[in-house]
């Protein structure tokens, strides 16, 4: 099958916890998460819909944890001023990068994109976890870039220095230009693995990157041969014109808010990346809309509103939805004429909103015309995105 053409919605779905609502964890056993069987079901449960991928989150959301969610909603004011920013420490958690590596074998077709923080990792290591997770998928890997502006999360780094909260994006923007060059590092056909001679690796097509920049300094090689992908997907969420700019420089997937401005940011963002030398056709607009389903209308409201009551959410964060899956389609299709190319859909809650959106949603889009038919085969995220595989910077300088 052929990657997806502009005409068909890509599909996606952020994996958080228990769901993207704060009040999902006082329904939902906030332990559940922490049991590769919970990750491996609900994965499952994703790719029964034919989506693309899954991100899966570094932390909740609302970076808050039952205790402190619990005095909120009492009334009480949290004991600690800062339990808000280390209270998601106290919730159970497990590394997103490591969760994709367990399900990567049991998976089949899914795209899987972990979210990993700049601020608290290294590059060399972001590019190994990366690229490891890519040859354990058969090519089906992508990270999110996640870049911390809270000051405390510099404090659990250890020897590296931490840029100011205000210079953050663009050590983002070295990051990830280290990251691409270690994952070139590698020529495709680097790997002999010829035992009879006791050759495995051709040392010509290795390559020091020999990357310096103003907050990174990063030689190489990689340990890890090039992905299969050469390079994974690299996706960013655009909240601001920080965040915009890094994506229109290095981003193959963009996450953008589903609300008003969608079409104004969409436009921008294409601006951006066209100013920075590249396509605007090769990078992937998903909006980011918070969803709870059911087959009724009313009673979707219901919960919803049932849902604030027991923990307002940060209307800042998402866009939201409550209603019917057929409601849904039509939103969707409707907001796929502003610019974006598909969407990553929040479940509130996850064992109550994902089943409509694998099932009931992803059945509505394929009646529409708008997703692909039949059976989706096992290929890289990039095909399925309809991306094409990159030719290697340094075979391509050596040519």
């Amino acid at each position: 099958m052929p990657g997806l053409t502009r005409q068909q919605l890509v599909l996606g779905v952020s994996l958080s916890g228990v769901g993207s609502h704060p009040a999902a964890r006082l329904r939902e056993d906030p332990a559940l998460p922490v049991s590769g069987r919970y990750w491996t079901r609900v994965i499952a449960e994703a790719e029964r819909g034919g989506l693309e991928l899954v991100t899966l989150a570094d932390g909740p959301s609302d970076r808050t944890d039952v205790s402190a969610t619990n005095d909120r909603h009492n009334g009480n004011r949290p004991s600690d001023p800062a339990a808000d920013d280390r209270g998601a420490a106290r919730l159970p958690w497990l590394d997103p990068a490591l969760i994709a590596c367990r399900v990567a074998p049991v998976s089949v077709a899914i795209g899987l994109v972990p979210e990993i923080p700049t601020v608290t990792t290294e590059p060399f290591l972001v590019s190994t976890q990366i690229a490891t997770l890519d040859h354990v998928s058969g090519g089906r890997a992508g990270w999110s870039v996640i870049v911390s502006e809270r000051e405390s999360d510099g404090q659990s780094v250890g020897p590296r220095q931490v840029p100011p909260v205000g210079d953050r994006f663009s050590e983002a923007t070295e990051y990830i230009e280290a990251v691409r060059r270690l994952w070139d590092s590698w020529e495709d056909d680097a790997e002999i693995r010829d035992p009879t001679t006791n050759r495995f690796v051709d040392r010509e097509r290795l390559h020091h990157i020999d990357f310096e920049g103003r907050w990174l300094s990063v030689k190489g090689p990689s340990i890890t041969p090039r992905p299969p992908q050469g390079q994974p997907i690299v996706a960013v969420t655009i909240r601001d014109e920080a965040s915009l700019q890094l994506a229109a420089e290095q981003a193959d997937v963009a996450f953008v808010t589903a609300g008003l401005g969608l079409l104004d940011t969409t436009r921008r963002l294409g601006d951006a990346v066209a100013t920075a030398g590249r396509d605007p056709e090769q990078v992937a607009v998903l909006a980011d809309l918070e969803v709870v389903l059911s087959d009724d209308a009313g009673a979707a409201a219901d919960r919803a509103a049932q849902l604030d009551t027991l923990a307002p959410r940060d209307e800042s964060a998402h866009a939201t939805f409550a209603g019917t899956p057929a409601a849904l389609a039509d939103r969707l299709i409707e907001q796929a004429g502003e610019g974006v190319h598909g969407f990553r859909l929040h479940p509130a809650v996850i064992a109550e909103d994902l089943p409509p959106i694998a099932r009931r949603l992803a059945d509505e889009l394929r009646t529409r015309g708008v997703r692909p038919t039949g059976g989706v085969l096992a290929q890289s995220l990039r095909a399925r995105l309809g991306l094409p595989h990159p030719t290697n910077r340094y075979a391509l300088s050596a040519g």
